[in-house]
């Protein structure tokens, strides 16, 4: 990317950043820079955001509701996530024994991890889930 590039990825970097812990849509980052002084087109904000991704500034996860994508920053720090298939609630999780078995997958096939994307769909068994009968 250009100079001129870098300054619609600084801000949408900069806003994920400042709301860390929290997932946003295309058109929830697009609603929330559209509030500012610059704005930015829907082309240039996909690009932006496939650029953070390749870069490992940012995750694209699958949103709850399984039809859309959210964003999320994770500033480099690779997690993979579970999520209730009853209440939506998602939780980030980091292995160091998980991170070892993809690449012993990968390395059984003769090929190198890249990249991954890992989501667990669970039922909540606890009180956390809205949705699970618990008290």
């Amino acid at each position: 990317m250009n100079r001129t590039a870098l300054r619609p990825a600084e801000r949408v970097r900069a806003f994920l950043e400042e709301n860390e812990g929290s997932r946003f849509s295309v058109l929830d980052i697009y609603v929330r820079l559209m509030n500012t002084p610059q704005r930015m087109p829907h082309s240039t904000l996909y690009r932006v955001l496939a650029y953070l991704e390749k870069k490992n500034v940012i995750q694209k996860l699958s949103a709850d509701d399984g039809n859309r994508a959210v964003y999320e920053y994770t500033g480099g720090q690779k997690h993979e996530h579970l999520v209730c298939r009853k209440c939506g609630l998602t939780l980030p999780v980091s292995d160091a024994k998980l991170d070892e078995i993809i690449t012993d997958i990968a390395e059984e096939q003769q090929s190198e991890v890249v990249s991954s994307s890992l989501t667990i769909y669970t039922d909540c068994l606890t009180w956390r889930c809205k949705n699970s009968g618990h008290s």
